[in-house]
């Protein structure tokens, strides 16, 4: 299964770009996801890392996908709309994809 959590320390979070394109201060974010002012503050300035449970608090707070909140600049646009679209899917949805894309990576070195 995609596990966001597990590279969230690569990353650089966009919380504070969707946060302010959606009009909302941290106070706003803050009570709507329950998580304090100061973790959210440190979380837009890079101070601290987030576990996924938090991350997925973060989107719902902000109404927005996971993906959106990650800056990862070397996925193409159609890697980013595959992870988007795989992180809505179950998890036994999200391994026959996975296995999918397995067989398909292994068929093109082949040819």
């Amino acid at each position: 299964m995609f596990a966001i959590s597990d590279y969230t320390d690569a990353m650089k979070l966009r919380v504070k770009d969707v946060r302010l394109a959606r009009g909302m201060t941290v106070q706003d974010l803050a009570d709507v996801t329950h998580i304090s002012k100061s973790h959210i503050s440190e979380l837009e300035n890079n101070k601290k890392t987030v576990n996924g449970n938090k991350l997925l608090q973060l989107a719902e707070g902000l109404n927005c996908s996971i993906i959106d909140l990650i800056d990862l600049p070397e996925l193409s646009p159609e890697i980013r709309r595959l992870l988007t679209l795989a992180n809505g899917l179950s998890e036994d949805a999200q391994k026959e994809l996975a296995d999918f894309a397995e067989f398909r990576a292994h068929s093109s070195e082949q040819q």
